[in-house]
């Protein structure tokens, strides 16, 4: 099976996913597609999921959480390796009461015939994004920190949101190459035009960041 890449990532992130869990022995990922591929995390029997933070929890009060994670980004399907994907085992952990949202309309003039359209995410102020690298170093300020596909109803514009975002500034870049971005490489052909910047987000709030 090829990695999680072009059409298939698309599919993937932006259609659904299901996690399926087999006669407690074997975990599946079924794309929307229909096709299914066997799905692991690293060293599970040993540490499990892990957490990037930790939590507290106040005596004798509650306090909600959302392991919070981009498809894309967090399951890689290594070409002749068995089983074929691979769930990476360290997710971000958000309280639900401290992280807000960005929502927009995408214009039906940036959307042409044959474009494959993405919005990403990134954290502050970036003027030259780049499309999902597995290799990236963690300083390289330009990689996106989660895409979500651009969806039309029936009379466009085109809408995308993103959610359990912690509070500060981040970009929004569009593309029309999400078919063809190999989250395990760099790829040139991902171009990013326009990119909408200085975009605030507060807890509880959602923010409208329309493109253009």
């Amino acid at each position: 099976m090829p990695p999680i890449d072009g059409a298939q990532a698309v599919v993937v992130e932006f259609t659904g996913v299901e996690l399926t869990a087999n006669s407690g022995t074997s975990t599946t990922i079924t794309c929307a597609d229909g096709t299914m591929h066997g799905l692991q995390v690293p060293s599970e029997s040993q540490t499990g999921l892990k957490l990037v933070s930790g939590f507290s929890v106040p005596a004798g009060g509650v306090v909600a959480y959302t392991i919070n994670f981009d498809l894309r980004q967090a399951i890689t399907c290594p070409p002749g390796q068995a089983p074929a994907c691979i769930l990476k085992p360290a997710q971000r952990l958000v309280e639900n009461s401290m992280v807000g949202g960005i929502q927009g309309a995408v214009s039906a003039t940036l959307v042409p015939s044959g474009c494959v359209p993405a919005v990403y995410l990134y954290g502050g102020t970036v003027t030259a994004p780049e499309d999902m690298t597995s290799m990236a170093p963690a300083s390289d300020v330009n990689q996106p920190v989660g895409s979500k596909a651009v969806v039309a109803n029936s009379m466009p514009p085109y809408y995308f949101q993103f959610t359990f975002l912690p509070p500060g500034t981040y970009t929004v870049a569009l593309t029309c190459q999400a078919d063809m971005d190999n989250a395990d490489q760099a790829d040139s052909a991902v171009t990013f035009s326009p990119v909408k910047t200085g975009i605030a987000v507060s807890a509880s709030m959602s923010t409208a960041a329309d493109i253009p």
